[in-house]
C-alpha cells in the first residue's frame, strides 16, 4: 500500500512539474509579428487554462486554431479535452480582427461543456479534432475557404502555422503522404508543440482552402466530407 501512494505521489509530482513548464503567461506585446499578412487573418493564438484535477490549481498552455464566421473554432481534440489529470475551464482565442485591431474573447467553462465537441478522442490522430463555439462573435475576415473541395492528392504543398510560445511560427513545404485509411497525412514542414490545432492550407485556383488541423510534428488530420459533414451538424445544433 505504501508502495502505491509513493508511487502515484511521485508521478502526480512528476506531471506537475512537466506541465508547470508549458505554462507561459499570457503576452500579446507584439501583436504586428503574430498576426501578420504572411498568414490567414483567421488563425487563432488559443490560450487554454486547466484545472489540475484533486489538487485545485491551474496551468496555462499556448495553441492554435482556425476561426469560422468569426464563431466557430476548428483545433485538434488534444486541445480542448478532459482528463483524469486535468479539466479544461477556459479558452483565450486571439486573432486579427476585419478592422485590423487584435481580438480577444474568452470562453469559460459553461461556453466549453454547452459547444465543445470533441471527436472521440482518444490518442487517435484520425480523430484529433474538436470544435467550440464562442460566447461573442468577433469580426475576422475568412482568409481560408473551409468547405472541403480540395482532395490532397491535386495539391504539392502546403502552409501551416500556429503560436508555440505565444510567437508566430510559419513553414510551408510538400505534402510527403497521405495515411491510407487514417484520414491524416505528413508534410515536409518543421513544426512544434504549441501549434497544434493550426491551419495546415493550401493555394488552389488562386483562393486558400483549409485543408488539414496540425496535430502532430509534420502532421495533419485531413479537412475531407467526415469533418466538413461533423462540423455542419454541430453548427446546426445551435440555430
Amino acid at each position: 500500500m505504501r508502495k502505491l501512494i509513493l508511487l502515484l505521489y511521485c508521478n502526480a509530482i512528476a506531471f506537475l512539474l512537466l506541465t508547470s513548464c508549458t505554462s507561459v503567461p499570457i503576452r500579446i506585446e507584439e501583436p504586428q509579428q503574430m498576426f501578420t499578412d504572411a498568414v490567414p487573418s483567421n488563425i487563432c493564438y488559443l490560450r487554454t487554462v486547466r484545472s489540475v484535477r484533486f489538487l485545485g490549481f491551474r496551468l496555462g498552455f499556448n495553441s492554435t486554431g482556425t476561426l469560422i464566421e468569426g464563431q466557430y473554432l476548428i483545433t485538434a481534440a488534444h486541445n480542448l479535452y478532459d482528463s483524469w489529470q486535468t479539466k479544461l475551464v477556459s479558452v483565450q482565442v486571439s486573432c486579427m480582427g476585419s478592422n485590423g485591431n487584435v481580438v480577444t474573447t474568452v470562453v469559460g467553462q459553461s461556453g466549453i461543456e454547452k459547444t465543445r465537441k470533441v471527436s472521440h478522442y482518444n490518442l487517435d490522430f484520425s480523430t484529433d479534432y474538436a470544435f467550440l463555439k464562442l460566447d461573442v462573435p468577433v469580426s475576422v475576415v475568412d482568409s481560408v475557404t473551409f468547405n472541403g473541395s480540395v482532395n490532397i492528392s491535386d495539391i504539392p504543398t502546403v502552409e501551416v502555422a500556429g503560436y508555440p510560445g505565444g510567437q508566430l511560427k510559419y513553414g510551408a513545404g510538400k505534402i510527403v503522404q497521405p495515411i491510407p485509411n487514417d484520414s491524416t497525412f505528413y508534410y515536409e514542414i518543421d513544426t512544434i508543440k504549441g501549434m497544434s490545432g493550426g491551419p495546415v492550407w493550401a493555394t488552389f485556383q488562386n483562393a486558400e482552402y483549409l485543408v488539414g488541423v496540425h496535430v502532430s510534428e509534420g502532421r495533419a488530420r485531413t479537412v475531407n466530407k467526415e469533418l466538413i459533414n461533423d462540423f455542419e451538424s454541430w453548427k446546426a445544433s445551435f440555430q
